[in-house]
């Protein structure tokens, strides 16, 4: 029986919801930064909102139509600590705005330092994938957020404009005026034991996690991502 698959699917409106919010953590210096926080390239978090759609050849396809960015939560550069509040309180509201959409996933960046190296293989971290699978299990299932979106980023010393090239299938990459972006898309899935409770397990899941070639993976193709194509992506600064 092959595995299931699955496509997630982001709408335009929330793939610039956290191109921006990505942005603005990542260049926009904190007014009073706490201490062993950094002023500039922080980490930004928010929820995602949208609906599951099932199909009969065993696949699922996770349709993200709006991002929320949590300005509540703690942030630095290397770290960011989400509100429960927010995302409990707005779980309430959201509904009378959007009434088709629910809250079915997370979104958090990574900034990479100008001058630091951008890693060959973006996306969630050791420590990201702990949290996930060990430590947050039950709040996250309990919330529904099964879809784990990564935006990496670093700095450029000039500017582009397109996409970044070939990228495995639940990745996309591009450059955008200063800067070099790539969104990486995980689906955790849940399994339900009567003596270990709910477990989740993030895919795709690579050997060799996560330094791996995606290419050498059996899993390779079992997370699609659908997002808007750098080719739409222009500098229209000079039409003003």
């Amino acid at each position: 029986m092959a595995a299931r698959k699955y496509l997630v699917r982001v709408s335009e409106a929330a793939f610039m919801h956290m191109t921006l919010a990505t942005i603005a953590a990542y260049d926009v210096p904190r007014q009073a930064p706490g201490k062993g926080n950094s002023a500039r390239w922080n980490e930004s978090y928010g929820l995602l909102w949208g609906h599951k759609i099932s199909s009969d050849r065993d696949s699922w396809i996770y349709s993200i139509e709006h991002a929320t960015i949590d300005g509540h939560a703690k942030t630095a550069h290397s770290w960011v600590l989400p509100s429960t509040e927010y995302r409990e309180k707005l779980s309430e509201v959201v509904p009378a705005f959007w009434p088709s959409a629910q809250l079915i996933g997370e979104f958090h960046s990574h900034p990479y330092k100008p001058q630091d190296g951008f890693p060959a293989t973006p996306g969630l971290s050791d420590i990201d994938l702990k949290l996930i699978e060990e430590e947050e299990t039950d709040e996250l299932h309990k919330a529904g957020i099964v879809v784990f979106l990564v935006v990496s980023i670093k700095g450029l010393q000039k500017k582009a404009w397109g996409n970044g090239g070939h990228n495995p299938a639940n990745q996309f990459s591009w450059r955008m005026g200063r800067y070099r972006l790539s969104l990486t898309a995980y689906i955790a899935s849940a399994r339900h034991s009567p003596n270990s409770g709910t477990q989740l397990t993030v895919l795709p899941r690579h050997k060799g996690w996560p330094k791996y070639r995606h290419a050498q993976s059996p899993n390779a193709r079992i997370v699609t991502l659908s997002a808007p194509t750098g080719a739409g992506i222009k500098d229209f600064s000079d039409f003003w």
